[in-house]
Formats: C-alpha cells, sequence, structure tokens
C-alpha cells in the first residue's frame, strides 16, 4: 500500500492533487478527470519528472517514431514527410502535422466552387467581362448597345446550374432564340461557332412557303454556295432564286 507523501496544487483551476509514493521510490501524480494541464506523470526518486515515452502514439497527423534527444521526437506525418519535433509542442496540440493539414483547411475555407481554371468558368467571366468593360474591344456590340447580365448570373453558381458544364472548347455562350437580348437563363445556349453564324443580328432572314432560315441556312439546304444565292437573291424574283437548277460548267476541250 503506498504513503501519503504531500499535496500540491493544479496549475489550471486551483485544485489539490496528491502525490503517492509507487513502486520503485517513485513519485506518481493522481489527478481528476476534470483537470486539462496536467498528466498522470511520474517522477524519479529524487523528484524529477521522467521523459515521457511517447513511440508510437500519434498526435493529429503525426506517428511519434523514437526519441532523438534535446526534448525532440522524430514524427511521420501521415503524407510521408519525417520532421523533428518537441515533445511539449505535440502535448499541447501545437503540432498536428507537417503543414498538410493546415493547407488544406486554409483551402476548404477559401474555396467556393472549385472551377476557377475550367472552361466553364472562363466563359462566365468573359460574358461578364464583355458587357461591364467599357473598354473591352467588343464593348461598342455588347456593353454600349445596352446588353447585360440577368441578376441571377451574376453569381457563377447560378450561371453553372442553369447551363451546366461547357460541352467542349467547340462551344460558347449564345445569346438564342433573340441574339440582340440580354444574357439569361431563357436567351441563352451552348453553340458551335456554326451555329452561332446562324444567330447574329446581321443575318438576312428569308421567309419561302412558310419557312424562315438565314441566307447561310437556305444555301445549306439548296446546296449552294451563300455568295452564289445572295448572288440570286439581287438579281432573280425569290421563287427563281431558291429553285433554279445550278448550271453545270462547261466541260474545257483539249
Amino acid at each position: 500500500m503506498s504513503a501519503h507523501l504531500a499535496l500540491v496544487h493544479c496549475t489550471c483551476i486551483v485544485r489539490r492533487v496528491e502525490l503517492y509514493l509507487g513502486s520503485g521510490n517513485a513519485v506518481v501524480v493522481r489527478i481528476p478527470w476534470e483537470c486539462t494541464m496536467l498528466e498522470n506523470r511520474t517522477r524519479d526518486r529524487f523528484g524529477r519528472l521522467m521523459k515521457k515515452d511517447r513511440a508510437g502514439r500519434r498526435y493529429g497527423r503525426w506517428t511519434v517514431v523514437h526519441y532523438i534527444g534535446a526534448k525532440r521526437w522524430l514524427c511521420r506525418c501521415d503524407c510521408g514527410i519525417e520532421r523533428p519535433v518537441r515533445g511539449t509542442r505535440l502535448d499541447a496540440g501545437c503540432s498536428q502535422s507537417c503543414g498538410c493539414l493546415a493547407r488544406e483547411v486554409a483551402g476548404a475555407l477559401l474555396r467556393t466552387h472549385g472551377m476557377s481554371h475550367t472552361p466553364t468558368y472562363k466563359s462566365w467571366t468573359h460574358m461578364l467581362d464583355r458587357c461591364r468593360n467599357p473598354h473591352h474591344h467588343a464593348a461598342h456590340l455588347y456593353s454600349k448597345q445596352g446588353i447585360i447580365v440577368c441578376k441571377r448570373w451574376q453569381h457563377f453558381e447560378n450561371f453553372l446550374e442553369d447551363m451546366g458544364l461547357r460541352p467542349s472548347l467547340l462551344y460558347s455562350i449564345d445569346r438564342f432564340p433573340d441574339p440582340a437580348g440580354n444574357y439569361a437563363p431563357d436567351n441563352c445556349r451552348w453553340a458551335t461557332a456554326a451555329q452561332q453564324g446562324s444567330n447574329t443580328r446581321s443575318n438576312r432572314m428569308i421567309t419561302w412557303r412558310g419557312v424562315t432560315l438565314t441566307l447561310s441556312d437556305w444555301a445549306r439546304r439548296l446546296d449552294l454556295c451563300a455568295t452564289g444565292l445572295n448572288w440570286r437573291l439581287k438579281n432573280w424574283p425569290l421563287e427563281k432564286a431558291l429553285t433554279e437548277a445550278v448550271r453545270p460548267y462547261p466541260s474545257k476541250r483539249h
């Protein structure tokens, strides 16, 4: 049965902590579980605090390998990096990893959507720049024409929800069906260059037999070149321009 030696005070909240004489004339500190500042530690017969064996223990992402002297322990992080750490910093929780944990936490706090370098995000920023920046090279076609981006699309998350991901680099934002309208969910789509070429304000729209198409679309449908069809429309009646068969080129004589 161990003999009672003395009483000391806890350093966090003044609370009595008893010292007992353990086996081998070592003094054991008995501390109530509520105390957060002291640990059950063993002192030698001269009252000196014995070195705590931390080998194999985990502190956050650190796994203690072995003691290397000068109150330092070699620790291995979960990411594979090894580094000496003072034992007091491990006990106090001041060191939890090699730094990778702090970087991950900071990244999670600062990250919004994680798509800042994607084609979809770049298309969104270019759209805003065209409509906001009066010094943009195409400002005369956008901001100076009164074209704006709707309030909902001022936030990328809403734009992504409405438009989805950009299908590929061959696609860009197209205002459709109204090429002179604003950027809004009901007036935009992802379109190829050919589709956008058929949906510009400068396009000539031709209506024939109840079908309205651009000059380029009529040329493709009739297997004509756009330049040739344009000449026909300037010089022929509409019916003849769209129904007259293409004359074959005369063969060259040798």
